[in-house]
C-alpha cells in the first residue's frame, strides 16, 4: 500500500511531539501544495504569510549579499519544517527559500498559525524548540566554516546530499550549487572534484555527481586538520 501525504504528516517526528489534539489541529490546518522547480517560496524581507513543512523534494535556503551575489546556507530535505521564526518575533524573513525539483509542501496559513498559537501552548513551545534546533544547526555551520578546509566542507555537503537522496549513488546538484553550499568559488569546487575523480571517489555528469566511494568521503570528513587561507579562491 502506498504512503499518502497525510501518512507522512502523521509519521512526522516533530508533529509526534505534540499532544494528540494539537497535532490533529495542525494537520487539519495544513494545505497540501505541489510546487514546481525553481519557485521562490518566500524572499528575505517578506512578511510572514505561512509556515511550511517540506514533505517531498528539496528547498534551498539562501540570500542575496550586499554585492548582489547569491549565497546558499543549506538545502532542506524531507521531512523538515521551516519559516517558523517570523511567527515568533514578527520580523521579516531573513533568507530566501526556493524549490529544487518538484516539491510537495504542507502549508499552514498565517491566520491558522495565529489561531494555533493562541489555542495550543504546546504548539508555541514546539515552535520555540524548532527555532533552537535550527539555531544549533546554524552554529554548527559557522563552526564548520571557521574550522574546516573547503575539501572537508565539500565532503560533508556531498554526504548530506547523499543521505537526503536515500543513499542513491546519483546526486542531482550542479557545481555552482555546491560552491554556494560550501561558500567558495566554482573553480575551487572544480579542482576538488577533479582530484576526487582521479581517485575514483566520484564521477561527474551533467548537473550530477555519481558517488563511487562513500568511505573515502567519510574519511575526508573525519580529517581534523584546520583550513589554510590558500584553500580559498
Amino acid at each position: 500500500m502506498s504512503i499518502t501525504v497525510k501518512d507522512i504528516l502523521y509519521q512526522d517526528r516533530w508533529l509526534a511531539g505534540l499532544p494528540a489534539l494539537a497535532r490533529e489541529d495542525v494537520i487539519n490546518a495544513a494545505q497540501i501544495k505541489t510546487i514546481p522547480n525553481h519557485t521562490v517560496i518566500f524572499q528575505q524581507e517578506d512578511t510572514h504569510k505561512a509556515f511550511y513543512g517540506l514533505l517531498m523534494g528539496y528547498i534551498d535556503i539562501g540570500k542575496i549579499t550586499v554585492e548582489g551575489q547569491e549565497t546558499q546556507l543549506t538545502r532542506l530535505s524531507p521531512v523538515q519544517w521551516f519559516g517558523e521564526m517570523s511567527f515568533l518575533d514578527h520580523a521579516p524573513r531573513t533568507h530566501n527559500a526556493t524549490s529544487r525539483g518538484d516539491v510537495t509542501l504542507a502549508v499552514i496559513a498565517g491566520s491558522d498559525m495565529t489561531r494555533l498559537l493562541a489555542t495550543h501552548n504546546s504548539f508555541y513551545t514546539a515552535l520555540v524548540q524548532l527555532v533552537c534546533q535550527h539555531t544549533r544547526l546554524l552554529y554548527r555551520a559557522v563552526d564548520d566554516f571557521m574550522q574546516m578546509s573547503p575539501e572537508r566542507m565539500l565532503a560533508r555537503r556531498v554526504l548530506e546530499l547523499w543521505e537526503a537522496a536515500g543513499g542513491s549513488d546519483q546526486i542531482r546538484c550542479s557545481q555552482d550549487e555546491l560552491a554556494r553550499l560550501v561558500g567558495v568559488s566554482r573553480q575551487s569546487i572544480n579542482r576538488i572534484l577533479g582530484r576526487w575523480e582521479d581517485r575514483r571517489v566520484i564521477e561527474r555528469a551533467y548537473r550530477t555527481l555519481i558517488v563511487r566511494d562513500i568511505q573515502t568521503l567519510e574519511n575526508i570528513l573525519k580529517n581534523e586538520g584546520r583550513k589554510h587561507c590558500c584553500d580559498y579562491s
